[in-house]
């Protein structure tokens, strides 16, 4: 099973602000992104753990009018939406226990 939706400037609004799950965790990366590879097996872990997160990722190569709107500026970012609204910002690579602590962080907030 799939634990990541892929989204493109056309699914993103129906992907990750529309999503039935409480939380998303929107994945800016890009294919030639090291640390960004690193950072995908954690928050597929992640995702596939919680009933209440979704995966959603978007690849800044091919969609940068979606990390434009949200302030991408560096690889890897991931942004953490609840109800459609950021609450939180992912920056760098982290293990699984580190992301899943500033995520509740976010969320808690």
């Amino acid at each position: 099973m799939d634990t990541a939706t892929d989204a493109t400037t056309a699914t993103f609004a129906a992907e990750a602000l529309e999503a039935p799950e409480p939380v998303v965790l929107v994945d800016f990366w890009a294919p030639w992104c090291a640390p960004c590879r690193a950072l995908t097996p954690a928050l597929e872990a992640l995702a596939a753990e919680r009933d209440d997160l979704k995966l959603v990722k978007v690849n800044t190569d091919e969609e940068q009018p979606i990390a434009a709107q949200y302030g991408v500026m560096g690889l890897p970012t991931v942004v953490i939406l609840r109800g459609g609204r950021p609450v939180g910002t992912i920056t760098q690579a982290a293990p699984k226990r580190r992301l899943a602590a500033q995520i509740d962080a976010a969320l808690a907030a």
